[in-house]
């Protein structure tokens, strides 16, 4: 949620934003197949019939899909139950509604898109599409790493995003 957010802010506020960073997010959230049609829809049932512990067990397994991932599942399972239910459905709403895509070329400074080349969530073709739509932005594709990118290759994650800062 936190690259909405950026994107928002940066639109909103162009004259307090130096260089923006936008990390496994995307300016529309449209699944691109069935596959990604589905686990939206498995997660939006999840949460309005069995609860909300129920679709954050359906987004941490695809987060965090390795059995080694035990640790960072139960890690992102425990913040999600310490979440207002109410306040977490809307803000699943308004990502679904969230629309950038007209005004990405009013984006007007440095950008950087880091993207996991492994994402399932917000696909690279997804991302590439925001990248492509601010005319300052750059993305970078890090291998071996999923949505949860700086967890997954935290090393590489840092220094690109180093790199980017000192520019």
């Amino acid at each position: 949620m936190g690259g909405v957010i950026a994107q928002q802010f940066a639109l909103d506020f162009p004259q307090l934003t130096r260089k923006l960073v936008l990390v496994s997010t995307f300016s529309a959230l449209r699944p691109e197949n069935f596959s990604g049609w589905a686990y939206f829809l498995r997660r939006a049932a999840a949460i309005l019939v069995l609860g909300m512990h129920a679709q954050a067990q359906v987004v941490a397994r695809r987060i965090f899909p390795n059995p080694q991932d035990g640790p960072l599942r139960a890690m992102y399972l425990a913040s999600v139950a310490r979440t207002d239910p109410y306040v977490y459905r809307r803000a699943m709403l308004s990502l679904a509604l969230f629309d950038s895509r007209r005004r990405l070329q009013q984006i007007k400074v440095p950008t950087l898109v880091i993207t996991g080349a492994g994402d399932n969530t917000v696909t690279p073709a997804r991302q590439e599409l925001l990248a492509q739509g601010i005319p300052s932005a750059r993305q970078v594709v890090i291998p071996q790493a999923g949505h949860a990118v700086s967890v997954d290759q935290p090393e590489q994650f840092n220094r690109v995003l180093l790199d980017f800062l000192v520019e």
